[in-house]
């Protein structure tokens, strides 16, 4: 063996490490990208109406379109990862997009109950988040560690029992509806909910949600407040143009 070929070979093991390492960062560059085109794909009737939105599996459409309303789509992109209550092929959505500390959505909250005994399957009822802080920021994380237990909207109407607006009195009133605390708190720390609602924060104003307490029944926009029997009505409309 000559005296060059030690040299040769560590060139050679430099160069097959130096491959090696190129095609690493490029399979995690190329699984990072495959993973932000899936986030960010939209049909192409989402994109007209939002292009730019982050969104994804989008639940309104799951009534067949042969089978759909003249007003059964909506521009709010409603996931699998959203709080809901009744069954994902309802004909009708009342999304409720705000804060769970505004006065006014709490109303909405309690209406709930009532609206779903009087529809039934025929009608869902969705959580989207758009808090104005970090207090109901937290609230709002603290809530959908409760969806786990399915308690989300019980939890939700039971807000205004709370001592405080700390972690520690949430999880209080979460407790008092028979949830584990330390479940929750752990929750809160490695859920990775606060991701998704600041997501459905920044795609508020896309939507025109122009403050706390906006509701969509399927593509009909209010902003402000209405009461239960106007909601009743609109349903009702809806319902007709199927």
């Amino acid at each position: 063996m000559s005296k060059s070929t030690p040299i040769y070979f560590f060139t050679a093991v430099s160069v097959f490490a130096l491959l090696f390492l190129v095609l690493a960062v490029w399979l995690i560059k190329a699984s990072w990208l495959n993973e932000l085109f899936i986030v960010n794909t939209l049909t192409s009737d989402q994109v007209n109406a939002h292009s730019g939105i982050v969104i994804d599996d989008p639940l309104i459409t799951t009534v067949p379109e042969d089978q759909q309303g003249s007003e059964q789509k909506t521009k709010v992109f409603v996931s699998s990862a959203d709080p809901l209550l009744g069954e994902n092929t309802a004909k009708v959505y009342v999304i409720f997009y705000g804060s769970l500390y505004d006065g006014d959505m709490s109303n909405y909250l309690a209406m709930i109950t009532n609206l779903d005994a009087a529809y039934g399957d025929e009608v869902a009822f969705v959580w989207k988040d758009n808090p104005t802080g970090e207090t109901d920021k937290l609230a709002a994380e603290v809530a959908h560690c409760t969806n786990e237990y399915n308690k989300f909207w019980e939890f939700t109407t039971a807000l205004s029992n709370r001592a405080d607006d700390s972690e520690e009195a949430l999880i209080a009133v979460a407790e008092g509806l028979g949830m584990d605390g330390q479940t929750l708190r752990d929750c809160v720390k490695t859920s990775g909910y606060a991701g998704q609602i600041t997501q459905s924060q920044a795609t508020a104003g896309t939507l025109a949600v122009t403050n706390n307490h906006v509701v969509f029944i399927n593509d009909r926009l209010f902003t402000e407040l209405i009461d239960e029997t106007t909601i009743k009505q609109n349903i009702d409309e809806i319902l007709a143009t199927f």
